[in-house]
C-alpha cells in the first residue's frame, strides 16, 4: 500500500565533539541517522526543512556556527551546502552555558539507501567562527 498524508521525520545525532574554526578531518563527519523508511527501502526522500544544532563548553566567545551535510562520512558528496547560523545563548540560571544554532532549509532530496555511505546516515560537518565549543546534538527534520 502506498504512503498517504504528510509525515515529518527527524534524524538525530547526540554526543560530545569539540569544534574549532576548521572543519574536522576527512572521515570525521557526525552521523545523523536518517533511514526511517526502511520498510520502503529508502534512505531519505522529501523536503529537508530544518537543521538544529545544540552547543556548550565555549571558549573565546563564538557567535556563529557553520555547517554542511554530506551523504558520506568522508565529506565528498555534499547534499546541503554551508549554512551559517547565529548562536542563541540560553536564558535563565545556568542556561547561558548552552546555545543553539538553526537553519531553515527547503531542499528537495531523494537519496536512496544505497547512496548513503553506510545505508542509514547523513553526515554533518560543523565549525565555529572563533574560539572553540562542543557540539552536543544535531537534529535534521524533513517532510515526506
Amino acid at each position: 500500500m502506498a504512503k498517504t498524508g504528510k509525515y515529518i521525520h527527524k534524524g538525530e545525532w547526540t554526543g560530545d565533539v569539540g569544534l574549532t574554526t576548521s572543519y574536522a578531518a576527512s572521515g570525521a563527519g557526525l552521523p545523523i541517522k536518517v533511514n526511517q523508511s526502511e520498510a520502503y527501502g529508502e534512505g531519505i526522500v522529501g523536503r529537508l526543512s530544518h537543521l538544529l544544532i545544540r552547543f556548550d563548553n565555549f571558549a573565546s566567545s563564538p557567535t556563529k556556527a557553520t555547517a554542511f551535510i554530506t551523504t558520506d562520512i568522508a565529506g565528498t558528496n555534499v547534499l546541503v551546502p554551508e549554512s551559517e547560523m547565529t548562536l542563541t545563548y540560553g536564558r535563565g540560571a545556568g542556561a547561558a552555558a548552552t546555545a543553539a544554532g538553526a537553519a531553515r532549509l527547503s531542499v528537495l532530496v531523494a537519496v536512496r539507501r544505497t547512496e548513503l555511505g553506510d545505508g542509514q546516515n547523513l553526515y554533518a560537518w560543523v565549525k565555529t567562527d572563533t574560539g572553540t565549543m562542543d557540539v552536543r546534538q544535531i537534529n535534521l527534520f524533513w517532510e515526506e
